[in-house]
């Protein structure tokens, strides 16, 4: 399969999505979603936009890759967790995007889940990546990803709120426009996302990179429950200085490290999980693509090859090659050293 096709693909699929998504998500003022959110068995949050962005993109994906295995975040127990007036509104919203036909086959689309033995093929969706973030007005990110042979070949991930090119004093808050970050088998791109759309993709040579600072900025998530706070401050004598965080949901911080915004992306949670792949594999494109190294928080390389879960992984560590290493050897003591568990 051609990558530069799946890509081509994936843009044309999230595309229209978009100018619903930032239809229901409370704009930049009042931070307060149009959806109610649920809770799932997994104890994870749903919305009707999660269940019904999902559904709108697995529909295109199949009119132009057909049977490639998918596996996504949400699935039919995911429209079951809603309540009656949730799912006729997925209904309604996926009829608006993709059609009648398409708003009356909800439950088949998102039932069709990559089962069996693990494919060596398959596409990764996490259609509202931060859902915290988008009911309580902060930022989120619509994330695919074409895994083949254990390799992220193709990631998109489209931040709608997130200008990625933003002072660092601002660029927490949520933005009148966004950023959309794309990998294809190794090369770097980004697009403007204007008034819901996205734009012309461009080298990521010719983005604004972070100027040397004294300090580092590394980026991490708005969840105080996805990162032990006490990392920021201890990663100071693995830079050798001092270090300020960059607090955002969703997988733009995987975009903001891939494009030099930013230093480096950790992740410390404070309770064991398994890490889903359509929770990593999107972003891990991107930091391929820009040259990083990446792993879990004691160094180990993340396992794309047996969805749903990227192997036993435990956070998240991205950084240049250089400061990778002395990273790592603060991220493994959090982990292993003092019996702090993972969010």
């Amino acid at each position: 399969m051609d990558p530069r096709v799946v890509a081509r693909t994936f843009v044309e699929a999230v595309d229209p999505v978009i100018p619903l998504i930032l239809q229901e998500d409370g704009g930049i003022w009042t931070g307060e979603a149009h959806v109610a959110r649920h809770v799932k068995g997994d104890g994870s949050p749903v919305t009707a936009v999660d269940v019904a962005t999902q559904a709108v993109i697995v529909h295109r994906l199949r009119q132009r890759l057909e049977n490639i295995p998918i596996v996504g975040e949400e699935n039919d127990s995911s429209l079951a967790a809603l309540s009656p007036r949730e799912r006729d509104r997925v209904r309604a919203l996926v009829g608006a995007a993709a059609g009648e036909g398409a708003a009356s086959r909800v439950g088949e689309m998102l039932g069709r889940q990559a089962d069996g033995p693990s494919p060596r093929s398959y596409v990764a969706i996490d259609p509202i990546d931060g859902t915290k973030g988008f009911v309580g007005g902060g930022h989120y990110a619509v994330c695919l990803a074409w895994v083949h042979d254990g390799r992220a070949r193709v990631g998109l991930v489209v931040a709608p709120r997130l200008d990625a090119g933003a002072n660092v004093d601002v660029i927490e808050g949520r933005a009148p426009h966004g950023t959309a970050f794309l990998a294809v088998d190794g090369r770097l791109e980004v697009a403007d996302v204007v008034d819901g759309r996205i734009g012309t993709f461009r080298s990521v040579a010719e983005t604004r990179r972070a100027e040397p600072t004294e300090v580092a900025l590394v980026a991490t998530s708005r969840a105080s429950g996805h990162t032990d706070p006490r990392i920021v401050e201890e990663l100071a004598r693995a830079f050798g200085r001092p270090v300020r965080a960059v607090r955002i949901d969703g997988q733009g911080k995987y975009g903001l490290v891939a494009t030099g915004r930013v230093d480096a992306y950790v992740r410390v949670p404070r309770t064991p999980r398994q890490e889903p792949v359509w929770d990593h594999a999107p972003g891990l494109a991107l930091v391929d693509a820009a040259g990083l190294a990446a792993g879990d928080a004691r160094g180990r390389p993340f396992d794309l090859r047996r969805p749903p879960y990227v192997g036993d992984a435990r956070g998240v560590v991205v950084a240049p090659p250089s400061s990778f290493d002395a990273i790592v050897a603060v991220t493994r003591r959090r982990v292993e050293g003092d019996g702090s568990q993972d969010p």
